[in-house]
């Protein structure tokens, strides 16, 4: 199922891609109707996982993935698969496509609303600052830091 769903996602990007609504997949928040209960409970449980691998975004290759009870919320997408026709029902799969909002991490280039959180890697998002420190990298480099004061 997550490989049928993604499919579905890619070919919304592309048209999306063709739209000049984004440039890449990473530049897209995606909003996900499942029509089946039971596939929507797979997906949701695996839009559940927090440990940044299994994530959906991450399967999809996009910065944000939300999973939605209704398909008016897929209409309100600025880019959605959904055909104008009502009479040819509801869709196994709806996908909406809008443009990230949120600020990129230079590192992972996922569009996060916690890039400038740290103020050790203000560049980064949560996960990537975390990541950095991890290997041992304490602060960001003194031309990021130039950078980043002369921006603000």
């Amino acid at each position: 199922v997550v490989l049928e769903v993604r499919d579905s996602v890619n070919k919304v990007l592309e048209a999306a891609r063709i739209a000049k609504l984004v440039g890449a997949p990473m530049e897209a928040n995606v909003t996900l109707y499942i029509a089946d209960p039971s596939e929507r409970q797979l997906i949701d449980h695996l839009g559940q996982y927090d440990n940044d691998v299994d994530d959906l975004k991450r399967a999809f290759i996009v910065s944000g993935v939300t999973l939605v009870d209704d398909l008016e919320a897929i209409r309100r997408c600025t880019h959605h698969n959904l055909d104008s026709d009502p009479l040819d029902g509801e869709p196994r799969f709806a996908v909406g496509v809008n443009r990230a909002s949120a600020p990129k991490c230079d590192r992972c280039w996922h569009y996060d609303e916690s890039v400038g959180t740290s103020s050790a890697h203000p560049l980064l998002c949560g996960r990537c600052s975390h990541a950095v420190i991890e290997m041992g990298i304490s602060s960001a480099p003194a031309m990021v830091e130039e950078a980043v004061s002369s921006a603000t």
